[in-house]
């Protein structure tokens, strides 16, 4: 995760995620739509191109998605918690339209992880 910008009321955040095709076709992303969580407050929501991404065949790749965080008080209150911690969860949640041939399915994302603080000098 990179700060790519920062102002009073909000923040835009780089984050590299990791898709895994192990389908025998690719796939095609539409609609997403997905909130990132961190330390189980609301970031914002992530804005993704999905016009550029098509998932290979067999295949595992690192794309990145942003974050356009509305620095709120309920971020504001945790940043102390945060700043503190050695280890933040970090959670996305929501849904996409995944596309093959003629077919589409829709799927609910609620993926969780954790960011180790001092690995991650760049988180602040």
């Amino acid at each position: 995760m990179s700060v790519e910008k920062v102002s009073i009321n909000e923040a835009k955040l780089k984050v590299n995620i990791v898709i895994s095709n192990h389908n025998p076709f690719k796939i095609k992303l539409k609609d997403p739509n997905f909130e990132a969580y961190l330390n189980n407050s609301l970031l914002g929501r992530i804005d993704m191109d999905t016009s550029k991404v098509i998932i290979p065949k067999r295949s595992e790749q690192e794309y990145s998605v942003f974050v356009n965080a509305d620095i709120s008080n309920s971020l504001f209150s945790s940043f102390i918690s945060i700043v503190k911690s050695k280890e933040l969860p970090i959670a996305i949640k929501g849904d996409v339209i995944l596309k093959a041939f003629i077919f589409s399915k829709h799927f609910e994302i609620n993926a969780r992880d954790t960011i180790s603080i001092k690995s991650n000098k760049s988180l602040f």
